[in-house]
């Protein structure tokens, strides 16, 4: 996977998504790694694709992936805030708090108490 992102053009990222989807889970972990640190710029496009999918085990490591890269957007985590998985919740509120438009994540947090 670290390979296929270290690859220009959108196809090496395909390939390394496709490869994360038919690994089996405990490979998650050691994949997620490799996206963290491969360069290539489309990884993030990639992770806020996969993040929206069916998956909630794929789309917690995408949002983790992301926040991890720093390359989290506010659209794409505000939007998986009431998603019925609590872990991509919490993993979409990690990413708005590395947002670039970070003002607009604080407003959309609950007042606390």
């Amino acid at each position: 996977v670290f390979v296929l992102g270290c690859v220009e053009g959108e196809d090496a990222v395909r390939a390394a998504v496709l490869l994360l989807r038919n690994a089996p889970p405990a490979l998650h972990p050691a994949q997620a790694e490799a996206l963290i640190l491969a360069p290539s710029p489309l990884i993030g496009e990639a992770m806020r694709r996969l993040s929206t999918g069916d998956d909630p085990a794929l789309a917690r490591l995408a949002l983790d992936v992301l926040h991890r890269r720093r390359d989290a957007s506010f659209a794409a985590a505000a939007m998986l805030l009431d998603h019925p998985d609590a872990g991509v919740r919490r993993s979409a509120a990690r990413c708005l708090g590395l947002a670039a438009e970070r003002a607009p994540a604080a407003s959309a947090a609950p007042p606390s108490r």
